[in-house]
């Protein structure tokens, strides 16, 4: 791997990877990840029964394929260099049949797929089954070059040809090279105006029932449609017959119904009235596709959600609506500017029910004119903006990330007069190397490199120079934070949109805001200036931040640190509710309360196994939070102070998410304190002696809780007082000068007042 690469796909998580098979002759596909996290293994299970099949013949053999792939931030890939590498078995390299296409696709202009480079067996002869570099440039697709905007998706290809052998295959070190300074900026998409808002569609004549167009594959043979008796509907009479459908293959019938023109359908809700027989339950193979297509002639198909018969077993045989809206779609990589068909697909599944499925209504309801969100222009690289605003009626309070107006002029105040601890806090800050630190610029952050330590020392240096302006009105300090602020502006991106990547933009995004939110405050910083910094968090940050890392609850509470802090700073709304439900989710899923029941409540990532993911604590009370047998002496502490800081954020918009969490946090707050204060885990865990490492991440959640909520605290203060002000780290990642902004601020201090 070389510098020169823009960000790298995560290997670490099958999750990440989506799989499409076609003519379903691939069907059954496993995908994991090796033991060490660092490539994605691909096994097909396909067979030589497959070669047997009397109604498919070879064009299943032939002709299916095993499509993988990855979501990535919308990227200009004009000038693309693309490096990877894959480990083929042996065996597929002597059958030599299988064929590897590596493809892009764009969002943004129709989905459309790019095929790129095709290898051959051929080109692994010398591979001996280990990995094998190989790399894909932007004159390699079959399309011209300059159409590689607004690519999304990273695609991996598996064309059978025939193939017999289900080995594993492994990829890794999937890095691509963006080129930045030779891209070309996408054309601005046009909104299409809907000619109408609603549309109501019956099956009552058989005209109706003409207009309802059918698709089916060989192996679902044949549907027949007419008005039923009843004359409120069309009855689907499959055809299909037992015995007619290969193992492995599911066979489908796909109705469509056209719009008659391109509508817009964000937001959009599609409604299916329908009535299907007992019978196809009582069997419970058929499933059912609700969808959304792009164009008459079908150019891209967007799979909206799967209804299973189960879904609505107790409506079986009865009138049932189904329902779809975009909420049931991806929210990346999705266009829905130029949909004109409404569609239902029929997954047989084995089934040999032949009774009448009754479709009696579809009926789609679409934004009014001007109620559309803003259409904005394509995604290109670099993105410059200009300082944004709230996409609805929400008011944001500045300063209003860590530090209001108010508490800041009180610590300004306290300073000056010498009060303790905030003179003996200020005069640490104002003498350490963070008061004189000039930027660096990075444009990329490889966050398992020097960029790590260098990025995170700006944020900090920023936030110290920041605070040292305001309490000292010295335009030294304003002038370097600025040039410090104005640097990131450079920022295009992470290298790798890995965890880490994650994880490290939570920590430098939870610093760098707050630094920027007090110098809004500053007449040297221009607003054409704050809009770049701004389009920075959105470019670089964004990805990182809005997906949840998978990893133990720290990261994704680090990185909800970030999403509240940018989110004031930018002034958006959506970013700023993200963070909040982020928040609401994770808070029970990592702070324990004897009242969730035996176990925690459960969130994604946890593998289904709270005893394991929670380091298999001796004892669950009160307090115990999801690292605490795995690390008290960091993690632990990090979960707990960025949960804190992202209730502080909340508290400075008017949002009270302490109350709501109370029990859980001051739990936690207590449990921890005695902890430490006592040496003994007091028997939480396996291991227990408690940690002798102490960070700053106390002051803010005990201000909130005892000074403005009269909460009492008592393990809390005492270790503030013992422990924390007289030893404890001023300056780790995200949680810094905690003593100095926080300690004893007056009672209700919130909002600017």
């Amino acid at each position: 791997m070389t510098a020169a690469f823009d960000f790298e796909l995560d290997m670490s998580d099958p999750d990440l990877w989506t799989i499409d098979t076609v003519h379903l002759g691939t069907r059954q596909v496993k995908i994991t990840y090796d033991e060490r996290g660092e490539s994605v293994v691909i096994t097909p299970t396909w067979s030589a029964s497959d070669r047997e099949s009397v109604d498919t013949g070879v064009r299943n053999i032939e002709h299916s394929r095993l499509h993988l792939y990855q979501l990535i931030q919308a990227s200009d890939c004009t000038q693309t260099e693309i490096f990877f590498e894959i480990s083929m078995p042996k065996d597929y390299v002597d059958e030599g049949r299988l064929e590897l296409v590596f493809a892009l696709q764009a969002g943004a202009k129709g989905d459309y797929l790019f095929n790129g480079r095709t290898f051959t067996m051929a080109d692994f002869c010398d591979s001996g089954g280990t990995y094998t570099k190989l790399i894909v440039r932007a004159p390699d697709f079959n399309e011209p070059p300059d159409k590689l905007r607004a690519i999304e998706r990273v695609n991996f290809i598996f064309e059978r040809r025939g193939s017999m052998v289900s080995a594993p295959i492994k990829i890794r070190a999937v890095a691509i090279d963006l080129n930045k300074d030779k891209v070309t900026a996408p054309a601005k998409e046009v909104r299409i105006k809907n000619p109408r808002s609603f549309y109501e569609f019956t099956y009552t004549t058989q005209s109706d029932v003409d207009d309802l167009q059918t698709r089916v594959s060989a192996e679902s043979m044949d549907i027949t449609r007419h008005v039923n008796d009843a004359g409120d509907g069309v009855a689907l009479i499959p055809q299909w017959k037992e015995g007619q459908i290969p193992e492995g293959h599911s066979g489908n019938v796909v109705l469509y119904q056209s719009l008659g023109a391109p509508h817009h359908f964000d937001p959009f809700e599609v409604q299916y009235v329908m009535n299907v027989p007992r019978a196809y339950f009582a069997e419970g193979k058929l499933d059912l596709y609700l969808f959304i297509q792009a164009g008459e002639a079908g150019f891209y198909r967007w799979s909206g959600t799967q209804r299973s018969l189960a879904s609505f077993s107790g409506q079986a045989g009865q009138d049932v609506v189904l329902t779809m809206t975009e909420q049931d779609f991806l929210t990346q990589g999705k266009k829905r500017n130029q949909i004109e068909v409404m569609g239902l697909q029929l997954n047989r599944n084995g089934s040999t029910v032949t009774e009448p499925i009754m479709l009696k209504r579809i009926t789609v309801t679409l934004p009014k004119e001007g109620e559309f969100p803003k259409v904005t222009e394509a995604l290109s690289n670099p993105v410059v903006g200009s300082p944004s605003r709230p996409s609805s009626g929400m008011i944001f309070i500045h300063p209003g990330a860590l530090n209001s107006r108010a508490e800041l002029d009180f610590v300004k105040a306290r300073i000056q007069a010498a009060a303790q601890p905030w003179k003996a806090e200020f005069d640490q800050m104002r003498h350490s190397g963070y008061a004189t630190r000039g930027p660096h610029g990075l444009t990329h952050i490889n966050s398992r490199s020097s960029d790590a330590s260098v990025s995170l020392e700006d944020a900090i240096a920023s936030y110290t120079q920041a605070l040292l302006w305001y309490f000292t009105e010295d335009e030294v300090y304003a002038r370097r934070c600025i040039a410090i602020l104005n640097s990131w502006s450079n920022l295009q991106g992470f290298t790798h949109g890995s965890d880490q990547d994650r994880l490290h933009a939570g920590y430098v995004g939870a610093v760098l805001a707050p630094a920027a939110e007090i110098m809004r405050a500053y007449p040297g910083w221009t607003p054409s200036d704050i809009g770049l910094l701004q389009a920075m968090f959105k470019r670089a940050f964004y990805p990182q931040l809005n997906t949840a890392s998978r990893w133990n609850g720290n990261v994704d509470l680090t990185q909800i640190d970030a999403m509240m802090a940018i989110s004031v700073f930018n002034e958006d709304e959506t970013e700023f509710n993200q963070g909040l439900a982020r928040l609401k989710a994770r808070s029970p899923a990592y702070f324990y309360l004897v009242s969730d029941g035996d176990k925690p409540k459960p969130i994604e990532g946890d593998g289904g196994n709270a005893q394991q993911f929670w380091s298999s604590p001796a004892k669950w009370i009160d307090g115990l939070t999801q690292e605490t047998c795995r690390d008290n002496g960091r993690h632990a502490q990090f979960g707990l102070g960025s949960a804190l800081h992202a209730a502080e954020v909340a508290w400075h918009q008017g949002m009270d998410v302490y109350s709501e969490n109370q029990e859980r946090y001051t739990a936690a707050m207590e449990l921890m304190a005695f902890q430490f204060l006592t040496g003994s885990m007091q028997g939480t865990c396996t291991d227990n002696t408690a940690t002798l490492h102490r960070f700053g991440i106390w002051e803010m959640g005990y201000n909130h809780y005892h000074n403005r909520a009269g909460v009492s605290l008592p393990n809390t203060r005492k270790l503030i007082q013992t422990q924390i002000r007289p030893r404890a780290s001023r300056t780790i990642c995200n949680l810094v000068y905690e003593t100095l902004t926080h300690a004893d601020l007056p009672h209700g201090s919130n909002g600017g007042e």
